[in-house]
């Protein structure tokens, strides 16, 4: 993304392991770690997360509820995290982008959900945030780009199902990039 738009300054967060909930380690955890995340001279901020709060085991795993007043699972975590980021940067330009479609399913026992949320129910999250504090929205998993449910695709962009090669963060980075660019495109026409 940032080749292809050639920012000033580029801070990214991603690392491998990297969750909204801390699952027992604070220093991977977003809304556990907030303030080493946030960088108060940006300008733009993208948030593509949920993928290892989605995949990550756990005997005990909460999902969560919006607007209960508790921080506890992807939701209550999620929430909490957008509003601090709300309080503390409300003059950024907030980016939400889902994720592609995954083959990999959650095997967690959930102790406050009936069954087991879908990878969507993960993203809706996501959607309903960004449209309740006017985040913008990139939605890559209901465009079914990079989609893994895609034989080619997989084996060419994200060979294990999960996580893109070379190819494939390059492709998705420019998707990103080209919805940035069009969105701001879009702003300066109005």
């Amino acid at each position: 993304m940032d080749e292809a738009l050639d920012f000033k300054n580029v801070l990214n967060h991603g690392e491998a392991g990297r969750t909204v909930v801390n699952y027992g380690d604070k220093e991977l955890s977003m809304d556990a770690n907030i303030d080493n995340l946030i960088n108060i001279d940006s300008d733009i901020v993208v948030i593509l997360i949920g993928v290892n709060d989605y995949l990550c085991y756990s005997d005990a795993k909460r999902f969560g509820a919006l607007d209960n007043g508790s921080t506890a699972g992807y939701c209550g975590a999620l929430q909490s995290f957008v509003q601090a980021v709300e309080r503390n940067y409300p003059d950024k330009e907030y980016f939400f982008v889902t994720t592609y479609q995954l083959l990999s399913t959650d095997g967690s026992t959930y102790t406050d959900y009936n069954g087991t949320p879908t990878f969507n129910d993960y993203m809706q999250v996501q959607r309903t945030l960004a449209d309740r504090y006017g985040y913008h929205m990139i939605d890559v998993y209901n465009s079914g780009f990079m989609c893994t449910q895609d034989a080619v695709t997989t084996a060419n962009l994200i060979p294990d199902g999960i996580h893109p090669n070379d190819a494939g963060y390059r492709i998705l980075g420019e998707h990103i990039a080209a919805e940035l660019l069009l969105y701001y495109e879009g702003t300066l026409t109005q």
